[in-house]
């Protein structure tokens, strides 16, 4: 129904009440009429005279409160279709609710009424009054229709033997009338016996057609049936059978009667009867934009309400990435989503590759598919929805914010179920939920502007305060100025002398920084490589005599020396982390983790067995060379802690969040306990022992340092036996 067409009665002896309702109807509906009355009688007579959409009725009046005024109205047959809301008074709602509810009200709205909950109300008022009127216009004309109808099969009958038909029990002949056969889809010419005729009723009503024709011949009882119908061609009827039997000598000698094709009937009472279930899934979805104050929520309930109360097969909602630009699913309801993703999402470039939601968000209008079956452009992914009950389609799109970013699909099992009046209320739902997703998104931005202006204010009041201080101090400053500006200058003396000094110590401890890295670099390595030359040359020179045992103690020593440089090269390592100079630029994060795994796993047989799964990964900003260290560091330990196991996965994943790109390395190794998670960013932290898994325990630490430089942050998540994540955030790059 279009707003212009809108009549909307407001009914409460308050003045200011009934002008600030008002004011929201012409805000909320423009183009409607809007009425006022002050007391219970005059509303009445203005509800009969002009039968007014929605009534808004008041509780409290002075001669004819609200209950009566609903009692009368509901039990006037002129106005009882006319849904009625009524304003309840937030302290004595729970009293008028009841009240109302046994009155005949059909809904409610709490003073002080919310704008957004007004419109939705009375649209969905509306909406059912409309459907009322027109099933009962409906109802009317068919129950004219077939009054008609039965008159004049009654005459024909009578005159012309039209849709009639005679059973001979004496000589087992069944004679049928022109009307009959058309009926049959059957040529005039055929001859079918009694159990012909009975053999094309469906099979679930065969048995009881059998039943009653046997009845009638046996004890003479008329019947009068409705049954389900398939004609000689496969068509299928609804057709109404009466019977009476035919005395002879007062002996039952057969049996005639009469057949109608109900087939329009029954269409138009499915018709009926699917256009309730829509506007009560209409209701449905407009109380849940009410209530639902978050987006996927709202997605979730709209396809639930779609299904329960339309009696659709599935509903499902799909929205476009607004950084991969895919359509993703994001809610369903009815047959399971994974099932029929590459139904809805298409399989190509190409018109007829594309699913229904692409193809209508593509156009931004209505897509249906009414048969499967029969429509081309179905033919890549028709065989996925036949197996799935499916057999017509009809997707909605939905805007947000004046663009088309998703669609609502809405499927059926059967075929020819999206008319045009379908259609019109489904795109009804589209609208409602385009607006609800603006509304969400207009009260989200409003929030923040709240929040923004709180923290506004309170830094203002911080401001305001701090310059009173300012003030005060400024006044005792004036008062002493010689003694301030003496000071000043002797502070700045003091400070330019510390300055110096502070340049002197750190020049200072560079130097013996830089003289402490030479050492490590030259005098600690060479009486390490001493140590593990000689014990080297002792194995290989006197090896033969000594025992196992001393064998072993000259490995060990080897064994550590080895450790002592590795140690020493990764300090080293930490120590020039905090003095290099970085070299910003661009960084392509999915080129440096997927080089960086066959060197951390340089073993091919090896490296097969991992399951390396890396995810698109925004670009970040930052020094190639120590971000690369970053993924050899925490690729090289994921391969490490998850050898073990029988299958490796190592999973690489990023996203951009506020601006900040985010990165991921999961694997299903080992993992850790998270009590002892503070401890792996530490120098010679490890919680495994060497003998279980090598290392010097300075990787994580390195990662964390270079992380840090770049203005980021690292975290570990895991546990014992399921594997472990570390994900770390950095600048991201040109987005």
């Amino acid at each position: 129904m279009l707003e212009a067409e809108l009549t909307l009665l407001a009914v409460g002896d308050q003045s200011d009440n009934l002008v600030t309702l008002k004011a929201l109807l012409r805000d909320a509906f423009p183009a409607a009429r809007l009425l006022t009355t002050a007391s219970g009688p005059e509303a009445l007579e203005v509800a009969a005279a002009e039968d007014p959409d929605t009534i808004l009725l008041d509780v409290v009046m002075p001669g004819m409160d609200g209950f009566e005024v609903c009692r009368r109205l509901k039990a006037d047959p002129r106005t009882k279709e006319i849904p009625v809301v009524f304003l309840t008074a937030l302290q004595a709602e729970r009293e008028h609710r009841v009240g109302a509810l046994q009155a005949g009200a059909d809904a409610f709205l709490s003073k002080p009424v919310d704008e957004l909950e007004l419109t939705v109300q009375v649209r969905t008022m509306a909406r059912i009054k409309a459907a009322a009127v027109a099933k009962r216009d409906e109802t009317t004309r068919l129950a004219t229709s077939v009054a008609e109808g039965e008159l004049l099969l009654a005459e024909m009958a009578r005159l012309a033997k039209v849709g009639g038909w005679q059973v001979d029990l004496t000589g087992r002949t069944l004679r049928w009338t022109a009307e009959t056969f058309r009926i049959h889809d059957l040529p005039a010419s055929s001859r079918p016996d009694l159990g012909d005729a009975i053999g094309f009723y469906d099979p679930d009503d065969r048995g009881r057609v059998a039943a009653a024709v046997q009845a009638t011949i046996d004890t003479g009882e008329p019947f009068d049936f409705e049954a389900r119908l398939v004609t000689a061609t496969g068509r299928q009827k609804w057709v109404r059978a009466v019977g009476n039997a035919v005395f002879q000598a007062g002996r039952i000698s057969g049996v005639r009667g009469m057949i109608q094709d109900l087939s329009e009937r029954k269409a138009h009472e499915c018709e009926i009867e699917r256009l309730t279930h829509l506007y009560a899934a209409l209701s449905q979805i407009n109380q849940c934009i009410v209530r639902v104050k978050s987006r996927e929520e709202l997605f979730r309930e709209v396809c639930e309400a779609t299904v329960r109360y339309g009696g659709f097969r599935r509903a499902s909602i799909r929205w476009r990435d607004p950084l991969t630009r895919q359509v993703l699913p994001v809610a369903h309801a009815g047959v399971h989503e994974d099932a029929l993703d590459s139904v809805e999402a298409g399989a190509d470039d190409q018109p007829e590759g594309h699913g229904p939601v692409d193809t209508s968000i593509r156009a931004g209008q209505a897509s249906v598919f009414n048969d499967l079956l029969e429509a081309p452009a179905a033919l890549p992914w028709r065989e996925a929805a036949l197996a799935h009950g499916l057999r017509s389609v009809a997707v909605l799109p939905i805007r947000f914010e004046g663009k088309v970013c998703g669609g609502l699909a809405v499927y059926d099992s059967e075929p020819g179920v999206f008319r045009d009046q379908e259609v019109a209320l489904l795109s009804e739902v589209a609208v409602d939920l385009s607006f609800a997703l603006d509304h969400l998104a207009q009260e989200e931005r409003r929030a923040q502007a709240e929040e923004r202006a709180r923290v506004a204010q309170a830094e203002t009041v911080r401001l305001l305060a701090a310059a009173e201080r300012s003030r005060e101090t400024l006044l005792s400053v004036v008062e002493d100025r010689k003694e301030a500006e003496d000071e000043v200058r002797r502070l700045n003396t003091v400070l330019e002398q510390r300055v110096l000094e502070r340049t002197a110590q750190l020049r200072a401890s560079n130097a013996e920084l830089e003289a402490f890295t030479y050492s490590v670099s030259h005098d600690l390595r060479a009486p390490l490589r001493a140590i593990d030359g000689f014990a080297g040359v002792v194995v290989e020179e006197y090896g033969p005599k000594l025992d196992d045992e001393g064998r072993r103690l000259l490995e060990v020593v080897r064994a550590n020396a080895v450790k002592m440089a590795r140690l020493i090269d990764d300090l080293l390592d930490l120590s020039r982390l905090g003095r290099a100079e970085l070299r910003h630029g661009p960084v392509d994060m999915a080129a440096l983790a997927q080089t960086v795994l066959p060197e951390v796993e340089p073993d091919p047989a090896a490296r097969e067995r991992i399951e390396f799964r890396l995810g698109p990964l925004p670009e970040a900003s930052g020094d190639p060379a120590l971000l690369r260290q970053v993924w050899v560091n925490l690729l090289g330990n994921a391969v490490k802690y998850s050898a073990r196991t029988q299958r490796p996965l190592i999973e690489v994943t990023g996203r951009l969040v506020d601006g900040t790109a985010e990165y991921a390395v999961r694997d299903n190794g080992v993992g850790f306990d998270m009590a002892y998670a503070g401890k792996l960013f530490q120098v010679f932290q490890r919680l495994h022992g060497p003998a279980e898994f090598p290392g010097t325990g300075i990787g994580l630490a390195i990662v964390q340092r270079i992380v840090a430089r770049h203005g980021g942050s690292v975290r570990a998540e895991g546990e014992v036996g399921k594997g472990a994540a570390f994900t770390f955030t950095l600048p991201a790059g040109a987005v």
